[in-house]
């Protein structure tokens, strides 16, 4: 038994940078929970929990496209909870290196990252590197948006995260 996880990707003002959230299941043409942070106010909240519930990916005029992740070994009631319990704020184990500051890309791989810990998904995507899983999708999106063909779920574009060989189980 397993559940899809998705990637979700937004545009924003910066051409080449994205807004990430998670959506968990199977309808994501349907609404669902968009699984996020944001970042607080401009007098230094932080990150704070976002969760947008009951949203319509292809109704916001700033969604691009899903990437679909391996499935995840959990129940989807779990997987959500699981998700709701990482915290919006970084410590010394999730930044990336490829970052200044941290990030909403950042937290949905951390989320990625303890879920493979977790040997919730299998393989561990991070086996060669979390930045790695970061610019993985970023060039999935890339491709996407010069043009490069992929599925389509109702109206939403969905693209396949790559899982290479050295990272398939032993």
């Amino acid at each position: 038994m397993g559940v899809p996880l998705y990637v979700a990707l937004y545009t924003t003002e910066v051409s080449g940078d994205y807004y990430w959230a998670l959506v968990v299941g199977d309808n994501i043409c349907d609404r669902v929970t968009a699984y996020q942070i944001k970042k607080g106010s401009p007098c230094g909240a932080g990150w704070l929990k976002g969760d947008k519930k009951n949203a319509g990916l292809e109704a916001s005029r700033t969604f691009l496209c899903c990437v679909q992740l391996p499935t995840v070994h959990k129940t989807k009631q779990a997987l959500e909870a699981f998700i709701t319990q990482v915290p919006a704020v970084p410590d010394d184990r999730n930044a990336l290196d490829s970052h200044d500051e941290w990030s909403c890309a950042q937290w949905v791989v951390d989320v990625i990252r303890r879920l493979c810990e977790d040997k919730s998904i299998k393989p561990d995507l991070g086996k060669s590197s979390w930045e790695g899983v970061y610019f993985r999708i970023v060039v999935l999106v890339q491709d996407y948006q010069r043009g490069a063909q992929f599925e389509m779920v109702g109206n939403i574009p969905v693209l396949q995260y790559p899982v290479w060989e050295e990272e398939e189980e032993d």
